[in-house]
């Protein structure tokens, strides 16, 4: 399968999960400044928590429906919360999706 398709695969499976729906959706959310002058509507990071290798984003939508860019230990804590992950079968796959997710903007 290639890299793009498994990517569309597992983001179609979550779509339910907002941070999923957010990368599906990038134009219907709103954006988070940065200090460069650029935007984020994402930052993904990924960690093993009892022994289980998951997916999670650092920025994410809070109740008024601004985004926050949270430290890893926030954010991890915030998304095992909200079920705003995704678990992988591995470290390497969760690296992987982490690092690649972003090639669903380039088809």
């Amino acid at each position: 399968m290639a890299e793009i398709e498994k990517i569309s695969k597992i983001l179609n499976e979550n779509k339910e999960k907002n941070f999923v729906n957010r990368i599906i959706n990038p134009n219907i959310f709103p954006v988070l400044p940065n200090s460069d002058g650029t935007v984020s509507t994402h930052s993904m990071m990924d960690a093993e928590i009892d022994g289980k290798h998951v997916v999670f984003p650092s920025v994410q939508q809070v109740s008024d429906g601004r985004l926050f860019r949270f430290n890893e230990e926030q954010a991890l804590q915030r998304a095992l919360e909200l079920n705003e992950f995704i678990e992988f079968s591995s470290a390497k796959e969760a690296s992987w999706f982490a690092k690649n997710y972003k090639q669903i903007w380039e088809q």
